[in-house]
């Protein structure tokens, strides 16, 4: 439990067991929260616990996951996962909500082949003087012309991200809250990546099923 590879040992169980399933150019980012350890902002609100911050694609492939205090950002916490990222061989289009719209988040996309669409927290107002990444300047065309006309069908994608997470907590995985003994935010993190690996086999089998 103690050896610091195991987090790395982790996720290339995840990728192992994710390795035949099929590749989607659609990437989905969101987070969510546990209700537990320290104070932060969420959901429009104080609250108390740990965030799992996840990009998975449209075949519910996760691609990269982070655990954090609430206090931690959605916009620097995606940015680090998508810095671990190599260069896509092809363009990728990821989705997220108006946590996610910041000009270095773009920019770190954009870096790896990624284009970012993400509404801004209050559509509608003025860009100001500061110089904002092509990317970001896009999503906001994209997201508010002719009454931001595409937001409603790109968020419609986003319904995948919120079924991965209702899988987590609601199926046999059972991450929906942590145990007595897990407390730290070390701790979690080995936790929440062992159900993360769980998780991903529970993907696997049902497609295989289904097919």
């Amino acid at each position: 439990m103690r050896d610091p590879m195991l987090m790395n040992d982790l996720d290339w169980i995840i990728a192992r067991l994710q390795r035949m399933l099929p590749e989607h150019r659609l990437l989905l980012t969101d987070h969510t929260k546990d209700p537990e350890a320290i104070t932060g902002w969420a959901s429009g609100r104080y609250a108390k616990g740990y965030k799992l911050h996840v990009v998975i694609d449209g075949g519910n492939r996760l691609l990269g996951w982070r655990v954090e205090s609430m206090n931690k950002g959605e916009t620097p916490t995606c940015r680090k996962i998508v810095e671990g990222f190599p260069r896509q061989r092809r363009k990728r289009i990821m989705v997220g909500d108006a946590g996610y719209s910041s000009n270095q988040l773009h920019g770190m996309s954009a870096s790896r082949n990624i284009r970012l669409i993400a509404p801004r927290a209050r559509p509608g107002t003025g860009l100001g003087w500061r110089r904002h990444h092509r990317d970001r300047l896009s999503s906001v065309r994209l997201t508010e012309d002719r009454g931001g006309w595409m937001w409603p069908m790109l968020r419609s994608m986003r319904i995948g991200v919120e079924r991965y997470f209702s899988g987590l907590v609601t199926s046999c995985v059972g991450a929906g809250h942590l145990p007595s003994w897990v407390r730290s935010l070390r701790r979690t993190r080995l936790w929440i990546g062992a159900k993360l690996a769980i998780n991903a086999a529970r993907i696997v089998r049902n497609q295989r099923l289904h097919a």
